[in-house]
């Protein structure tokens, strides 16, 4: 009896086991599940790139669009610290994002549709520099202009912020005597951008 009675009592214990393990893992699935999501834009264009950025701004994902038109595809956020994150779709001048936060137990985006960002142009046409930026929220546009110096760095030879327009201009005439690289840094509402210009 006593036998009989231990055997049952251990099978129990095991059947409690096993049902409070697939309880846990179940439990953890759900958890991972909630971490999963699809990310969609509409109207993506072949060679765009798609970015995943932290609250550093640091690029932490990249990925080339291969296919014009709808993009889709499922990401799995479970080993990414909670904070803020964003996607950034860079179409030609254009960026689209997609903010969102990922929390303890979930990740949940932004309902709110973002406007379209619109990164600055700028060319180099004879000895001028033509900067021009679309700002649809009259986001300040900071510039920096270097010269090589000859050592292997840049100096800063001009610098100002253009605020108040939606449509952001500006001609810097360059010295044709100073031939040589020059670099424009440009910031823009949390974006920098930089482009590198030969004179000859």
């Amino acid at each position: 009896m006593k036998k009989v009675l231990k055997n049952n009592l251990l099978f129990l214990t095991l059947l409690t086991v096993l049902f409070s393990y697939g309880a846990e893992k179940s439990l953890l699935k759900d958890d991972l599940r909630a971490k999963m999501s699809y990310v969609i834009f509409k109207d993506v264009k072949k060679g765009s790139l798609l970015q995943l950025k932290n609250f550093s701004n640091e690029i932490i994902y990249t990925e080339e669009i291969t296919k014009p038109g709808y993009y889709a595809k499922r990401f799995d956020f479970t080993f990414l610290p909670q904070g803020s994150y964003v996607f950034e779709l860079v179409k030609d001048l254009e960026i689209n994002t997609k903010s969102f936060e990922v929390h303890a137990d979930s990740v949940i985006f932004e309902n709110e549709s973002t406007p379209s960002f619109y990164r600055p142009y700028v060319t180099l046409k004879g000895s001028k520099v033509l900067i021009s930026q679309l700002s649809l929220e009259k986001h300040p546009l900071k510039i920096k202009l270097f010269y090589e110096n000859g050592v292997g760095g840049y100096d800063l030879i001009y610098s100002e912020t253009l605020r108040g327009d939606m449509v952001l201009t500006r001609i810097l005439k360059l010295s044709e005597k100073r031939k040589g690289a020059y670099k424009v840094v440009l910031f823009s509402d949390n974006h920098k951008f930089e482009e590198t210009l030969n004179l000859f």
